[in-house]
């Protein structure tokens, strides 16, 4: 058994003691299930400076504009903070009104009838309830106080014996009991009546149990690991307490009809279930106002208060749109507030977190900006400030990396590796990607390989990929996207691809080369044949060979482009020579060049002529016929013409044989 003492305890490292939101019986307008908007998804908290410590928030439209307004009980300051709603879901600055001491609860009602909301807030040092009648335009008149019990610790409205007069239910923790105030004519209250709970009684919800139209009552006892239910009477009393076993020091107690069977259901938050988790216990209702045992749902740590997705008595809001009351709890250890799905059957499915401000201590449901999704506002102590979170329906939202590509150059008929675009759904609901295509004018020059993103639904924070290569069939700037076709807002959602195609160009000089007459047998002077790269991309040269029927009547000399790759503007070069060999006449071949420019293997032409000399003389013979020894016979002229094609050298003319003695030269 957990007394107050002991609670005051474990909880002093955070603070004055913790506070409670009791929501007020009938009085906050239902947030019905809308096909249209509901989704339980929130956005990320705006906070709203209130007084000092706050420890409770309720709602009500205290202007009467139509937005939803927010009253903060400040334990630290003495004050109830009026925050007033503001078109779009915001707030404007607080207003402060004096309560009694130590304030620890709000609720709302009309008390005096008057269509302007009023407010109960219970003064845990004061013992007393403190009631701010509403005033024409959202402010508030001064208190009036009115006994209860000792530290009172939350408040809640009711109209318990169905005069039409909103009455008040009190909580005592250190002396166990409730104390019931019936109002009257006027927006007073009568003095109080005490009922006994279980120890340390923290929260106190009201709906009808049991079905008889009078209002009970549920009070979380933090002392007894209980919660009591005390049915209403008729004249608005009430019988004694049934105790239903709770987790382990419930804070908080909240009603609404989890399973659909009518039968009001329960939600207790409790504070100390572990000391790493806190838990949620949900008691189901059974016909006559009892309750089954209790089926418990872990939540972040420190759960301090719990209110209900949906209406049957209470402030109410379906999360998710699907009819089936959901919970939200304010974790004042983990600074956040949990809310748990309910699924058909009156169950919960896991909880799902988000961020508040400091020790959260409260949490109550409204629809701040009108869009039919249910918004919570949190009140926290250590911060001195409300968490608004709106409600939001859930979108897919289109993330692409990178978000453009430059593929920079690549050569002409070969692909560049390939680069991965990883597509992430940042958003709350499934991403439907449909295509992934390329598109532009170049789509062609580009190749998509791997693809997991089309035809697939991608979930939040998940990720698909898509793979690119660039592979230019052409030389030049080259442009295209890659498109994907989606649900999320901004489809098409197009990625920049860029790159160059490059090539190498083979360009040679002289193109052709006529040696001219050549001597066989003798080698002419070389050519040198240069060879340039006027492309854009490194030219590679195999080799450079001699081809054609004639490839042997010319030799290569010098060569510094086989094997080479010529840089783009750069050159290399290769050296021919004509030698004929014994044979004479024309002679044509080829300087093959083999390489990767288009138009391979390039020829250069190469063509010469080889010349030799032709002996011919004239007469070949010549009969001298006879000559008297001694005498000298009339000379005889031989004619030399050279018949060929290159000069005839002639070295001597001589006279040989056995008698050249008998014989002359002149």
């Amino acid at each position: 058994m957990l007394t107050l003492r002991s609670m005051r305890t474990s909880i002093g490292s955070r603070g004055r003691l913790t506070a409670i939101l009791l929501l007020a019986f009938g009085l906050v307008p239902c947030l019905a299930s809308s096909a249209q908007a509901a989704n339980g998804i929130f956005d990320p908290q705006a906070t709203y400076t209130t007084g000092s410590s706050p420890y409770s928030v309720a709602v009500g439209d205290f202007d009467g504009d139509g937005d939803p307004d927010l009253a903060v009980a400040n334990y630290g300051a003495d004050s109830v903070s009026v925050l007033l709603g503001t078109a779009g879901g915001g707030f404007a600055a607080k207003t402060d009104y004096p309560t009694g001491a130590y304030p620890q609860s709000v609720a709302v009602g009309d008390f005096n009838g008057d269509a302007d909301p009023d407010l109960a807030v219970a003064n845990y040092y004061s013992h007393s309830v403190s009631v701010l009648l509403g005033t024409a335009g959202g402010g508030f008149a001064a208190k009036t106080d009115y006994p209860s019990g000792d530290t009172p610790y939350s408040v809640a409205v009711g109209d318990f014996n169905g005069d039409a007069d909103p009455d008040l239910a009190v909580t005592n923790a250190s002396v166990s009991s409730v104390s019931v105030l019936l109002g009257t004519a006027g927006g007073g209250f009568a003095a109080q009546t005490d009922y006994p709970t279980g120890v340390n009684p923290r929260s106190v919800a009201v709906g009808d149990f049991n079905g008889d139209a009078d209002p009970d009552l549920a009070v979380a006892n933090a002392g007894a690991d209980s919660v009591s239910v005390l049915l209403g009477t008729a004249g608005g009393g009430f019988a004694a307490k049934t105790d239903y076993p709770t987790g382990s020091g419930p804070i908080s107690v909240a009603v609404g009809d989890f399973d659909g069977d009518a039968d009001p259901d329960l939600a207790v938050a409790n504070f100390f279930s572990s000391s790493v988790s806190s838990s949620v216990s949900v008691l189901l209702g059974t016909a006559g106002g009892g309750f089954a045992a209790k089926t418990d749902y872990p939540t972040g740590s420190g759960p301090n208060s719990v209110v209900v997705g949906d209406a049957f008595s209470v402030a109410v809001g379906d999360f998710n749109g699907d009819a089936d009351r959901d919970l939200a709890v304010a974790n004042s250890r983990s600074n956040s507030v949990s809310v748990l799905l309910g699924t058909a059957g009156g169950g919960f499915a896991a909880k799902t977190d988000y961020p508040t401000g400091a020790h959260p201590l409260s949490v109550a449901v409204g629809d701040f900006n009108g869009d039919a999704d249910p918004d919570l506002a949190l009140a926290n102590a250590n911060a001195g400030s409300v968490s608004v979170l709106l409600g939001t329906t859930p979108v897919p939202v289109f993330s692409v990396s990178p978000t453009t590509k430059a593929y920079g150059t690549q050569v002409t008929g070969t692909t560049s590796s390939a680069q991965t675009f990883t597509v992430t759904n940042t958003g709350t609901a499934d991403l439907a990607i449909a295509t992934a295509t390329l598109a532009g004018t170049d789509a062609a020059q580009f190749t998509k390989g791997s693809d997991t993103c089309t035809g697939q639904s991608v979930a939040p924070a998940a990720t698909c990929t898509v793979q690119v290569s660039f592979a230019p069939g052409s030389v030049g700037a080259k442009a295209a996207t890659l498109r994907f076709t989606d649900d999320a807002t901004g489809s098409p959602h197009d990625v920049t691809l860029s790159g160059t195609g490059t090539a190498p160009v083979f360009s040679v000089s002289p193109t052709t080369k006529a040696y001219g007459t050549q001597a066989i047998g003798t080698t002419g002077a070389g050519q040198t044949f240069t060879v340039t790269n006027t492309g854009t991309a490194a030219l590679a040269i195999a080799t450079a060979t001699l081809a054609g029927t004639d490839a042997a009547q010319f030799t290569k000399g010098s060569d510094t482009c086989t094997g080479a790759s010529v840089a783009p503007a750069a050159t290399c070069t290769v050296a021919v020579s004509f030698a004929p060999g014994s044979a004479v006449g024309a002679k044509a071949a080829t300087l093959r060049f083999t390489d990767d420019a288009a138009g391979g293997p390039h020829d250069v032409a190469l063509s010469g002529t080889g010349t030799a000399p032709v002996f011919s003389v004239s007469p070949t013979t010549k009969a001298y016929g006879t000559q008297a020894i001694g005498t000298t016979s009339a000379g005889q002229t031989f004619t030399v013409t050279n018949t060929g094609t290159a000069d005839l050298a002639i070295t001597t003319a001589t006279l040989a044989g056995a008698d050249p003695g008998q014989f002359t030269k002149s």
